[in-house]
């Protein structure tokens, strides 16, 4: 995303008729160029904070992770400098852009198994979640704990063969609404149910004591990287549409379609 491209990307944020959707696959990040942007772009607090975690694998991703926020925020607002970019977070710990900096955007990040996701809009509440689905996992057993009844019973219609693949567009879904609240465990999975339907259709339902409805959301599964579910959740804005591009952190991102397998808006 250059030139032309990233002046209409920040004139369709300003005016909330996009949300765009950022995909990296850390494996694929050259070392050197994931070295100088650690260098050049990552705050001192961030690398110390990289450097806790014990596998290589895993501070890569963080690396990158912040590498790729502190970038991309820069390509809405040019006049900030990828390292000049501050943050704080609320009282359940969500990051967001210090206040001190007049840039009205809100983001949010997710990574799994390499893959990192992160998803930017203008002055909404926003969430994404991503996940890997290879994974061992009881899925009927968690499902039990932290899902609504509904949609155990749903999860139960199908066969096992499906299951696993819709226990994790259910909990994807619903890990990006609790993210975008910004109120971390204070939301429980099973306060929200969700019903999948023809043509890519979610039917939503959310319990009395989250307080709140589903007509101020929209939610979107989408179909990412093979192996992995992924779901977006805003505030209903002007009918926002999702923009996805990938790229490896240097400075190119190529814009894919953004193939939406199961979305929700109220009517």
């Amino acid at each position: 995303m250059t030139g032309q491209l990233d002046t209409q990307a920040r004139r369709a944020l300003a005016t909330r008729t996009e949300i765009h959707l950022y995909l990296v696959n850390d494996a694929a990040v050259a070392a050197e160029t994931l070295s100088a942007l650690g260098r050049s772009v990552v705050s001192p607090e961030e690398h110390r904070r990289v450097e806790r975690f014990h596998a290589a694998r895993d501070r890569q991703q963080a690396l990158a992770t912040r590498a790729l926020l502190r970038t991309v925020l820069s390509r809405y607002h040019p006049a900030i400098r990828p390292s000049d970019w501050s943050f704080e977070v609320n009282a359940y710990g969500r990051p967001a852009i210090a206040s001190g900096i007049d840039a009205p955007l809100c983001f949010n990040l997710s990574h799994s198994h390499g893959m990192i996701a992160l998803v930017v809009a203008h002055d909404i509440e926003i969430g994404v979640d991503i996940e890997w689905r290879d994974r061992a996992v009881n899925v009927m057993d968690l499902a039990d704990q932290v899902f609504a009844p509904v949609e155990r019973s749903d999860l139960q219609s199908l066969s096992p063969s499906h299951q696993k693949d819709r226990f994790f567009d259910l909990w994807t879904l619903k890990e990006a609404y609790i993210k975008a609240r910004g109120m971390g465990l204070s939301i429980r999975l099973s306060d929200i149910a969700l019903r999948f339907g023809e043509n890519g259709r979610l039917a939503t339902a959310f319990a009395q004591s989250l307080g709140d409805v589903p007509s101020r959301w929209r939610f979107w599964g989408l179909s990412s990287a093979s192996g992995f579910s992924l779901a977006v959740a805003a505030s209903a804005g002007l009918g926002s549409n999702i923009r996805m591009f990938q790229g490896v952190l240097d400075g190119r991102w190529i814009e894919r379609p953004a193939n939406i397998l199961w979305h929700y808006r109220a009517s």
